[in-house]
């Protein structure tokens, strides 16, 4: 056998093994002519970005992966209108970045942050019927710390709470202490 024979048995038995392990699939009930394709490495892993659709055809999710983990923004949209529901940045798998949730209309819910899977920064929630700020506050580390404004629809402050690393300790600026299981007032 000759150099470039071998070299061609070689092509020929390594090629088909890459290209039977590396395959990518259109998504179920993707609309006609949609071109994307969803793709798997030669180890099963998801890679890049994935499409999931409703069986009405309407697009419900978008998703990165990095070697079968979301990695990078990930969008889920509401079944039946299409209208986004959340909107997250992923980093190896846990939530990593801005975070966006929306109330079936297409109003924004709550916008914030996560660190490594953990709420972080400061937080606000929205009214769905007005727009208004319904609370905001700040988490350290997954904790609620700091104040906390509640309000009600027309804007107007309804209560606050001061939290210092998770454990709620004032409410409306009177500090609160725990007696015999019960949670009571101080004097100030």
């Amino acid at each position: 056998m000759t150099i470039r024979t071998i070299i061609y048995v070689l092509l020929l038995l390594v090629i088909p093994s890459t290209a039977l392990s590396q395959y990518s699939h259109k998504p179920k009930y993707s609309p006609p002519g949609e071109g994307h394709r969803n793709k798997k490495d030669n180890y099963d892993r998801k890679q890049g970005t994935w499409k999931f659709y409703s069986a009405s055809r309407l697009l419900i999710a978008e998703i990165n992966y990095l070697n079968d983990k979301k990695h990078g923004i990930s969008r889920r949209f509401y079944p039946h209108t299409g209208n986004p529901m959340e909107e997250a940045e992923y980093y190896d798998g846990r939530r990593h970045g801005d975070y966006k949730r929306f109330y079936y209309t297409g109003a924004e819910h709550t916008i914030g942050e996560y660190d490594y899977g953990k709420r972080t920064g400061e937080w606000t929630a929205f009214f769905h019927n007005t727009g208004e700020v319904s609370s905001e506050g700040r988490y350290i580390r997954g904790k609620k710390d700091g104040d906390w404004k509640y309000y009600y629809s027309n804007g107007k402050l309804k209560i606050q709470h001061t939290y210092n690393n998770g454990v709620l300790v004032a409410t409306n600026g009177v500090p609160i202490s725990e007696e015999g299981g019960k949670t009571v007032n101080l004097p100030k």
